[in-house]
């Protein structure tokens, strides 16, 4: 008997209705959409006490990271994001990209909480994600 998973994640959906995180996911190339799907699909299955590096990293509060492995060498694909405060276990992702495993990163995560603004504000919002 299966059961629900322990998290589930959310999207973000821009003013213009687009879903940022949702086509770029499923825009990547096999490999790297293949790491992504594997990282969401533990991630779910875990308590989230239990997540941490190098999958899951908290970064500038509120927001937080989820980390996969990228085609190119010591480059990572990361996504921002932030836990519903409204439901527990939904973690609504922002903002994503890929760069160096040593970069900080600190443009995507300034566009995470800008995103985030939007929503708090009414004015974009988030979708269920499909992994």
């Amino acid at each position: 008997m299966s059961h629900p998973p322990l998290c589930s994640f959310a999207g973000y959906v821009s003013e213009a209705g687009k879903r940022i995180i949702q086509n770029w996911y499923d825009s990547l190339p096999e490999q790297e959409h293949d790491e992504v799907q594997d990282t969401l699909n533990y991630l779910a299955e875990t308590p989230i006490p239990l997540w941490k590096r190098p999958e899951f990293d908290k970064v500038k509060p509120p927001l937080h990271e989820v980390r996969c492995k990228a085609n190119q060498k010591n480059h990572v694909l990361r996504v921002y994001g932030i836990f519903d405060p409204k439901v527990r276990g939904r973690f609504i992702m922002l903002a994503a990209n890929e760069s160096k495993k040593a970069d900080h990163d600190s443009a995507t995560q300034q566009l995470a909480l800008d995103r985030l603004s939007l929503i708090n504000q009414r004015r974009a919002s988030f979708h269920g994600f499909v992994i």
